[in-house]
């Protein structure tokens, strides 16, 4: 008999404590996971509620502690979780103000009434690190009538892209201490003066526009990445734009050959081609020189060395501003680099002092670059459209040459380009 009575007993204790701690239907509130998710450097609180029916609006408020201080290191939005109404919120954001803190934040919520407890009702983590390098894709162009140069985020390692899940802004300034040109005089920005990061993408983009003619002491642009404490500075915190003009107004005149680049030598240290596959490679000759007339559309060759069997009679000139090659060199393979295209209507795209190409529309290459020695502009050719039947006969048979023009312009076969500066004399 009193075994009976003891379990009766139980029975009822058991049934006060289930009402007063809720049943197993009783609704559940907690957050969702122990810690927040990352999102591009944010955290991002989410609500779990389990067993709701009911249509009323409920605010779950959350508190805050820990070394970092709302609206000092971080902020909030929303205030507050909703669940239930017309408009449930059950993601919070906590964004930092200095992504280089180091500072700890603990959010705790309480089950209101009605609402039993979950497993999560605490989260404690650090505020987000810098999520990113920002870095120019190249440390120099040229803006003839409009250039557009890219900004990549890549990890904090240095060793992956970084995608952003929600897009982002990174202000650009003009350097001008280091400028020569004047904005809003010589060029200007295309928008606003900051690089957009549309969602789900590694890289962005800050377009110029040229303005006016600019003589060699107003030609130069200095832009610098003015980033938010959310990212690091890369590789190519800026970038050096040498102003030519719409119309290459500073590429007409005279110019003679300054340095052969990728000479044999070259070849031979770097592509380990033989003496025999040089046969009929340019060499540099010093009286190699070209006109460039810009009033007429003519390129005027007088090329003395093995040029000539490339540049074998005046051409026309075609120029499709922004028509434009991105290249690296194998001398410094990090530092990609932006060519202008320039079509010739009466070369030997064979490159032969034998054969003569039926096709005589080829391109070549062209930038200005600053002698490292002298500061001295120089206009550096690439010839980025041949097939030599003579020499580097290895490019043919690794089939480095592209099926479309400029066929030697390769982006995974580096310096197939034959490439030399000149100077300019008249």
């Amino acid at each position: 008999m009193k075994r009976i009575v003891f379990a009766l007993f139980a029975c009822v204790v058991l049934a006060n404590a289930c009402q007063k701690e809720g049943t197993s239907d009783s609704p559940t509130v907690s957050f969702a996971f122990s810690v927040p998710t990352n999102v591009d450097g944010k955290s991002v609180l989410t609500l779990s509620v389990e067993n709701y029916t009911g249509t009323d609006a409920i605010t779950i408020p959350i508190e805050f502690s820990g070394d970092a201080v709302k609206d000092v290191d971080f902020t909030v939005e929303p205030e507050a979780f909703v669940i239930g109404g017309t408009s449930p919120v059950t993601t919070v954001t906590i964004t930092p103000i200095d992504y280089t803190s180091e500072k700890s934040v603990t959010a705790s919520i309480q089950a209101p009434e009605g609402f039993v407890a979950g497993r999560y009702m605490q989260s404690t983590f650090s505020l987000s690190g810098q999520v990113a390098r920002c870095s120019f894709s190249t440390r120099s162009a040229s803006l003839a009538s409009v250039v557009t140069i890219s900004v990549n985020l890549i990890d904090m390692l240095g060793e992956n892209e970084y995608v952003l899940q929600d897009g982002d802004e990174i202000d650009v300034t003009v350097n001008t201490d280091e400028s020569t040109a004047v904005e809003n005089t010589h060029f200007r920005f295309q928008g606003e003066k900051k690089v957009v990061f549309s969602p789900a993408t590694s890289s962005g983009t800050v377009t110029l526009e040229y303005i006016s003619p600019v003589d060699a002491e107003h030609n130069k642009i200095v832009l610098e990445l003015d980033p938010s404490s959310k990212y690091a500075l890369g590789t190519n915190p800026e970038v050096a734009i040498t102003i030519i003009g719409s119309e290459w107004e500073m590429i007409d005149g005279t110019w003679q050959i300054h340095e052969l680049a990728t000479d044999k030598e070259f070849m031979q240290t770097w592509w380990g081609i033989p003496e025999t596959d040089l046969n009929g490679y340019p060499t540099f000759n010093p009286e190699d020189k070209f006109t460039v007339d810009m009033d007429n559309n003519m390129f005027i060759p007088a090329f003395q060395s093995e040029f000539k069997n490339y540049f074998i009679g005046t051409s026309n000139i075609t120029v499709n501003v922004g028509e434009q090659l991105t290249l690296r060199t194998m001398t410094d393979v990090m530092t990609p680099f932006v060519i202008q295209l320039f079509w010739l209507d009466n070369v030997n795209r064979n490159f032969s002092a034998n054969t003569v190409s039926d096709d005589k529309v080829g391109a070549i290459g062209v930038r200005f670059v600053e002698d490292e020695e002298s500061g001295e502009q120089l206009l550096e050719l690439q010839i980025v459209d041949y097939r030599a039947t003579d020499f580097l006969k290895a490019f043919e048979d690794y089939g480095f040459y592209l099926n479309e023009k400029p066929v030697a312009a390769n982006p995974d076969a580096t310096d197939m380009q034959i490439r030399a500066t000149f100077k300019k004399v008249e």
